[in-house]
């Protein structure tokens, strides 16, 4: 029970997804180089890149504090816990997530990749579902992966 309250993130822009490890330490991701931050008291939008890029993220994990991942259209970005940086994705982003820096899944539809802390790994080969088409993904551990997929769901243990 409670009430709902409407938060006012002084932002027109579509959100497509957030992350947390704490509650003072949300990330909310969206349209239009969209990138929201949460301390605890204030929301608050955050310029992480040097041009404007019209980059769209669908997508955010948090695996610590200081480390964030964000994933947009064959684009991701990593927090280190003072900065976003650019980084490589093979693929357009359409659900991400992530238990440590070793593991990390991203998922659009078509296909997904794994990083496993060195490269981006196509999940068609790891599972052996050529034709999958994974839309979401998810899991409780390293050892308790869920992907949705278009007509099935697959799960490694």
């Amino acid at each position: 029970s409670g009430t709902w309250t409407a938060v006012d993130l002084e932002t027109d822009q579509n959100l497509y997804a957030f992350a947390s490890v704490a509650a003072n330490d949300i990330w909310l991701v969206g349209a239009h180089d969209t990138l929201v931050h949460y301390d605890g008291s204030t929301w608050e939008q955050v310029k992480y890149l040097d041009t404007d890029k019209d980059t769209i993220l669908y997508d955010v994990c948090g695996i610590s504090g200081n480390d964030f991942r964000a994933f947009g259209s064959k684009v991701a970005f990593n927090y280190d816990g003072t900065e976003w940086k650019e980084a490589y994705l093979p693929l357009y982003a359409r659900d991400a997530w992530c238990t440590n820096a070793q593991n990390i899944w991203v998922v659009d539809g078509s296909d997904g990749v794994l990083f496993n802390g060195r490269e981006w790994l196509s999940l068609s080969r790891i599972v052996g579902f050529p034709q999958w088409e994974p839309y979401a993904v998810w899991g409780t551990g390293v050892d308790d992966i869920w992907v949705l997929c278009r007509h099935t769901i697959v799960h490694h243990p």
